[in-house]
């Protein structure tokens, strides 16, 4: 493997370092947890690292045990990933898998830009709540960025007449997230506008299995007629008597 003159971490999927020569470098834990949070945060204050990764611990104790972190860092690596001094960076050396989801909030992003997998998938912090309540929400806006790339594609190739593709597209999304009230109404809208009745049918029947599984309850069948699909939407399913994922519909019991 060609060397490349910068480290890449990956944060999507099993995180991963990979040294500018291609190895594979052991990185987990703490060290993980320090790369991944500047990844994504930008510049941080040692404060603010130290309430994360001690919690309990006093200041300085917990500043020293920071220090010692940095320290075996650049031991185990052979260069300062992180640099600054009150105020921590992620050196321009590393280079990550996440422009797409720290980018300004106006920026479109394209599906093709978007990753699929779970942000550190498989890792937990449990024992660190800050930490935990942090990556928690931090996969909840790589959700939603993910699902507004996904809604501003499939809105354009609908309009740009490019249904099947369209089509393709809505059933990616409802794979991925499978309570995703757009999602669902948009395959079954175009299904119908392609002239498919029996498979926009067929979807709804798949959204009305999904919904009895994972949340206990079944959507109404559409009022009227189905060629009201085109202006129908499952924003008007009601749990009765119970909660619903927000993602699905909107609705709380």
């Amino acid at each position: 493997m060609i060397g490349t003159p910068f480290w890449r971490l990956t944060l999507f999927g099993k995180p991963q370092l990979v040294s500018p020569d291609g190895r594979v470098m052991r990185c987990e834990g703490k060290t993980l947890a320090l790369l991944a949070y500047l990844a994504l945060e930008g510049p941080t204050s040692r404060a603010r690292l130290t309430g994360l990764l001690w919690p309990g611990t006093e200041e300085t104790p917990a500043r020293n045990n920071l220090v010692h972190l940095l320290r075996r860092t650049h031991k185990a690596y052979g260069e300062e990933l992180v640099q600054g001094q009150e105020m921590l960076t992620l050196s321009q050396a590393v280079h990550c898998n996440n422009s797409w989801i720290t980018g300004k909030p106006d920026t479109a992003v394209q599906v093709s830009q978007v990753s699929m997998n779970t942000l550190l998938d498989g890792v937990d912090y449990d024992d660190l709540p800050d930490l935990a309540d942090w990556l928690l929400a931090e996969r909840e806006r790589f959700e939603a960025s993910r699902l507004q790339a996904f809604q501003r594609q499939i809105q354009h190739l609908e309009e740009t007449g490019e249904i099947v593709e369209a089509t393709l597209l809505a059933e990616r999304l409802v794979e991925t997230d499978p309570l995703s009230e757009d999602g669902w109404r948009r395959l079954m809208r175009l299904r119908y506008q392609a002239g498919d009745r029996p498979a926009a049918l067929k979807a709804y029947r798949r959204c009305k299995d999904i919904l009895r599984r994972d949340l206990g309850w079944s959507p109404r069948q559409p009022a009227g007629t189905w060629p009201a699909l085109s202006t129908w939407a499952p924003s008007t399913w009601r749990p009765p008597g119970g909660a619903c994922r927000s993602q699905c519909c909107g609705h709380r019991g």
